[in-house]
Formats: structure tokens, sequence, C-alpha cells
């Protein structure tokens, strides 16, 4: 019984064996490096794997969309989308993955604008968006990701506000701003943030703003 497919660094990989479909106890499958891959199939057989847990798509540069089928992976805990810089957007069916705890889309330095969707990752812990460099604002639905604990942001210079809804995050621990030079120094950016320290366990928060000065915020 296959648990665990690697074709990590297949460059020549352009698709996905049909045969992949037989492959139902399926946990953990790694295509990172695979910049060959320039999309993944709309059917069969990626909405096929029942337990898979674990999608690794860091690194597959040659990636510009991906299928609504991929909400039918309703196992999943952890996708990373790590640099795969040929994504300008994500599909609406992302927000039912409910077991989701960790998303990667570092260097995602396409993606302009995140879906509404995001708001249903009810189990999300950790959301990683360093190098987002053409966001130019999070969607208020960001603030229903109650079990959020880690949000990193950093080099996201695109970001011009953040939403007010962040301050309903009160399991929030780590907020990373570090490098979002577009976001003004001012209460109207640092309210929702702020706020955290009196009703959640934030407890470090980084920010280089202007001239590459660092703020940390620490609560004991």
């Amino acid at each position: 019984m296959v648990v665990n497919v690697s074709l990590r660094d297949c460059k020549d990989l352009v698709a996905l064996p049909e045969n992949f479909r037989l492959l139902l106890a399926l946990k953990r499958l790694d295509l990172q490096g695979c910049s060959g891959l320039t999309q993944l199939p709309n059917r069969l057989p990626l909405g096929s794997f029942p337990a898979l847990k674990k999608l690794y798509l860091g690194g597959c540069s040659g990636l510009t969309l991906l299928p609504e089928t991929l909400g039918s992976l309703a196992a999943l805990e952890v996708v990373d989308l790590e640099d795969c810089s040929g994504l300008t957007l994500l599909p609406e069916s992302l927000g039912s993955l409910t077991a989701l705890k960790k998303l990667y889309l570092s260097g995602c330095n396409g993606l302009t604008l995140l879906p509404d969707s995001l708001g249903s990752l009810t189990a999300l812990q950790e959301l990683y968006l360093n190098g987002c460099s053409s966001l130019t604002q999070l969607p208020d639905s960001l603030g229903n990701l109650i079990n959020l604990e880690q949000l990193y942001l950093e080099g996201c210079c695109g970001l011009t506000q953040l939403p007010d809804s962040l301050s309903n995050l009160t399991d929030l621990m780590l907020v990373d701003l570090h490098g979002c030079s577009g976001l003004p120094l001012g209460k109207p950016i640092w309210a929702s943030l702020l706020g955290l320290s009196g009703k959640s366990g934030l407890r470090e928060l980084k920010a280089v703003l202007g001239r590459q000065r660092k703020l940390q915020r620490r609560r004991s």
C-alpha cells in the first residue's frame, strides 16, 4: 500500500500519470521543484486521494492555476505552494479544506489577491505569505481564522493596509511584517494589531517601516 510518493525535482514532468488514481491510501505527495508542470488535472487523479494529508508543490514555477478539485482533498493538513511564481490567483474551493493547518504561499509574487473563501479555513494555524509582493490587500475574511497562531507577511511591500478583522484573531501569537514598506506608521494600521495584546496570546510583532526600523513587541 503506497502512502508516500516523491517526484521532487523531476523537471521534465509535465503531467501526473493516470494510474495515480489507484493510490487511494496516499497520504503525502511531493512534487517540489517540478518546474515543467504547468497545470494539475481538473478531474482525476487529483480528486481521488481521500487520505492525502500533505501536498508539496513548492518550486513548481510553471503552474499558472490550480484546479477547483483541490477543494475535494478534504483530509489535507499541509499545502506548500512556496515559490509558485506563476500563480496569479487561488481557487475559491481552497476554503473547503477545513482540516488545513499550514498554508505556504511564500514567494508567490504573482498573486494579486487571496480568495474570500480563505476565511473558511478555521483549522489553519500557520499562514506564510512572505514575499508576495503583488498583494495589495488581505481579505476581511482573514479575521475568521480563529485558530491562526502565526502570520508571516515579510516582504509584502505592496500592502497598504491591514483588515480591521485581524483583531478577531485571539489565538494569534506572532505577526511578521518585516519589509512591509507600504504600510504607513499610524493608528489605522496598528489599531487592530496592537489591540490584540489585551485579548490574545500575541508574543511577537515584527515590523520594518520607513528606513527599515524594527519594531518588536513581546508579551511575557
